[in-house]
């Protein structure tokens, strides 16, 4: 009875199902196998991409007034790794972000060798409010202000 349920478009599955006892995992398999048949889960995949795409481009294009540039701009993913402007430490830029109500990730965290303290990673899904960036920018800022006097940071007119 459940396999002739497998080849019915979603809406009939669940039409045929009333009155039927069905256990959780049965329903739940068979509501994916309706979804990949009827293409709706590659329809959702197609959109997803496109709009995490829109916000790569988008939070790329954000991030280089403040001087921050992806190291490369990636195909795929929600992730951009980019490189901070030269001199400011990813570290500092994070805690400075603290104050802001920013949690950011900066490079290190991601490094074994500790070496990507000029990076920082961006959740490109997480970047859709402006105040994040003014946010950001006064971190750098405040982050540039912290650092010993010995260190120079090269920040770009429109962070200082």
């Amino acid at each position: 009875k459940w396999r002739r349920l497998l080849h019915l478009p979603r809406r009939e599955v669940f039409l045929s199902l009333r009155g039927m006892p069905v256990r959780g995992w049965i329903l739940q398999q068979m509501l994916k196998i309706a979804a990949v048949r009827d293409g709706s889960y590659r329809r959702h995949l197609d959109a997803l991409h496109r709009r995490l795409s829109k916000a790569r481009r988008e939070t790329a294009a954000r991030l280089e007034p403040l001087g921050i540039v992806p190291w490369l701009m990636p195909r795929g993913g929600f992730q951009l790794w980019c490189a901070l402007p030269h001199g400011l430490d990813a570290a500092d830029v994070a805690r400075a972000a603290l104050d802001e109500g920013l949690v950011l990730a900066p490079g290190n965290v991601f490094s074994l060798s500790g070496s990507a303290s000029g990076f920082m990673r961006f959740n490109v899904a997480q970047m859709g409010d402006a105040r994040i960036f003014d946010g950001l920018a006064r971190a750098m800022k405040a982050a540039q202000r912290r650092a010993p006097a010995s260190a120079e940071i090269d920040l770009p007119p429109s962070v200082l």
